[in-house]
């Protein structure tokens, strides 16, 4: 190592040891912002991906809810008119037991006692 090259090194050191305190003091609050964005995009990628879930889960459940009044209706064909009232019963207490289950499977667990 050339005494040149301990020279700028020493010289770097020692300026970074005495300005560094005065150089953070100055990019403290900047770094501070630049987190508090990051905080706030992130809060908004959750409220995001929330909406985005629920939206998926409402389809979900009416593409299902669908389906099982198609299936109700194609049984009620095959056995005949006089099964079509039972049949669209049926569909009816399958959609809203469906949807029982999936507003349980969302709603927050409630603490044992």
């Amino acid at each position: 190592m050339s005494l040149a090259k301990f020279a700028v090194g020493a010289a770097v050191g020692a300026a970074a040891a005495l300005l560094g305190p005065r150089l953070w003091k100055h990019a403290q609050p900047f770094a501070k912002q630049a987190m508090k964005v990051g905080m706030a995009t992130a809060y908004e990628a959750r409220i995001k991906a929330a909406e985005a879930m629920e939206t998926a889960e409402d389809l979900y459940e009416e593409a299902r809810a669908e389906f099982v009044a198609e299936m109700h209706a194609a049984s009620a064909a095959a056995t005949g008119a006089s099964g079509a009232a039972a049949a669209k019963a049926d569909a009816a207490s399958d959609a809203a037991a469906a949807s029982d289950e999936a507003d349980a499977a969302t709603a927050s667990p409630q603490p044992s006692a």
